[in-house]
């Protein structure tokens, strides 16, 4: 899998590092980038452990503030007595609040961390079942993670600008407009209006029939379906079968609130809607309903880009991002097909 193996020879460079010294600097950048791998496999408390390693190395104030903003740096708030752990990377005045499905795990959003965390605060969750939150009972629905969600955000002290994933757009939905005040601005990224679509009623029956690792490989051939994203693909499939049983059931449950569709006119802060192309996950006319039916709503399309235009269109994504969040026009497509 490229990321551990990138991961493994970093290692490796530094051990040889430590027998036969080179230059400072050389050593700093391994360690940064040692720090960069495991976030990238969702390996927080390692990742840390390197950038504190590299800030121990490095006297430039500029470059000390660079690898600090990579920290994942931990709290913890709760909800009926349940711990939800969360993280604050970066500094701005602008606070970002990255929400994932239950299954898609905290390395989903990594690769935008680090070029957004020099311009914005960025708050990740543990969603409930995974990393450091407390365990997830069944059945939790869109509107319970919702609730953590909104948990975390008054203990960072919000309002913040929600970047909703896949599912994670549906949760912000809710939130617009159930608690209004806590959103500024609302991102989605490959959100489907509801649970009940074929992709997802297919992919029960295959759980249901044999196993989640099918399952699993089954949702990694819709999400994951750009040229070389094979080892990512496989990545992704060992850590969720690693999950607790709870939590990917949860993911493959059927939840009625995850019909978004009557909310959207009553969504009332600035929307940005953000698909790609080659989604397989969901539908491309999903996209363009969100951006027609939420008042005032744009919509980007990453051309040939699938499930999660944020990992394979980076670049792209944070630049229409940061032109959002300043209040720059954004092309919008029309909502018609």
């Amino acid at each position: 899998m490229a990321y551990a193996a990138a991961l493994a020879l970093c290692q490796r460079a530094l051990a040889c590092d430590i027998r036969e010294p080179g230059p400072d600097a050389e050593r700093t950048r391994a360690l940064v980038l040692k720090g960069d791998l495991a976030s990238l496999l969702g390996d927080l408390a390692q990742a840390n452990e390197s950038y504190e390693e590299a800030l121990g190395a490095m006297q430039d104030p500029e470059r000390r503030r660079w690898i600090a903003n990579k920290q994942h740096r931990p709290r913890t708030t709760s909800r009926d007595g349940a711990a939800i752990a969360f993280y604050e990377h970066g500094s701005g005045d602008k606070s970002l609040f990255l929400v994932n499905p239950v299954l898609y795990g905290l390395a989903t959003v990594q690769p935008i961390l680090e070029p957004l965390c020099e311009d914005f605060r960025i708050i990740t969750m543990d969603c409930r079942g995974t990393g450091s939150s407390a365990p997830l009972v069944r059945p939790y629905s869109i509107r319970q993670h919702m609730e953590d969600a909104r948990a975390v955000i008054e203990a960072a002290g919000g309002p913040v600008i929600g970047i909703g994933i896949s599912r994670g757009g549906n949760l912000l939905v809710h939130m617009a407009v159930t608690y209004p005040h806590l959103l500024e601005k609302l991102v989605t990224m490959g959100t489907s209006l509801s649970w009940d679509r074929p992709q997802a009623r297919q992919a029960q029956e295959i759980l249901r029939r044999d196993g989640i690792e099918s399952a699993l490989r089954f949702w990694t051939s819709l999400t994951f379906v750009e040229p070389g994203q094979d080892a990512m693909a496989e990545q992704f499939v060992r850590s969720r079968l690693l999950m607790p049983e709870e939590t990917w059931r949860s993911f493959f449950d059927p939840d009625p609130e995850q019909d978004i569709e009557p909310l959207l006119p009553r969504v009332r802060v600035p929307t940005l809607v953000t698909s790609g192309t080659a989604d397989r996950a969901s539908p491309g006319e999903d996209a363009y309903t969100l951006a027609s039916r939420i008042p005032g709503a744009h919509l980007h399309e990453f051309t040939g880009r699938s499930h999660i235009p944020a990992v394979t269109a980076t670049g792209e994504f944070c630049d229409v991002l940061r032109r959002f969040v300043r209040g720059e026009a954004i092309s919008r497509s029309a909502p018609s097909r």
